[in-house]
């Protein structure tokens, strides 16, 4: 008798053509792990890019204290990332494998409290590099 429950790939393939595709993400790098996304900034990136930028005009201190923000946010996210990668996975495999909805509430939550996890780690970089910054250097960030 024929499986009832699709392969992800398959379920890709039966797709009807030129229609909107189902998107697989293994753990995909550029992948962002936080709750809110789109809606503020990502002060790390945008400062890596004008570091030296004589606008700017970073401090020596500035530049430590913004290099310990970076360090300590990226640890943070990057020892989730792999573990959400994992469980988002384990939980799309399941469900295609016919599993319920309610037998997979524990895994779902526990991907709610990693995106959380994140998503406070990257407040605490925004009020700490907020911190950091004079009220000129924000706003030249953002111009």
């Amino acid at each position: 008798s024929a499986s009832l429950f699709l392969t992800a790939e398959q379920a890709l393939l039966a797709q009807p053509a030129g229609g909107k595709q189902m998107q697989m993400q293994k753990g995909k790098k550029g992948t962002p792990p936080f709750l809110i996304m789109g809606k503020m900034p990502h002060y790390t990136k945008l400062l890596m890019q004008k570091w030296d930028d004589p606008k700017l005009a970073l401090t020596d201190e500035q530049k430590k204290a913004l290099e310990k923000v970076r360090k300590e946010t990226m640890s943070a996210v990057l020892e989730i990332k792999p573990q959400l990668a994992k469980l988002e996975q384990e939980i799309a495999d399941k469900i295609l494998h016919g599993a319920t909805p309610d037998s997979l509430k524990a895994d779902v939550e526990k991907v709610a409290k990693l995106k959380t996890k994140a998503t406070m780690a990257h407040l605490k970089c925004i009020y700490d590099t907020q911190k950091v910054l004079t009220e000129s250097q924000l706003k030249y960030l953002f111009n």
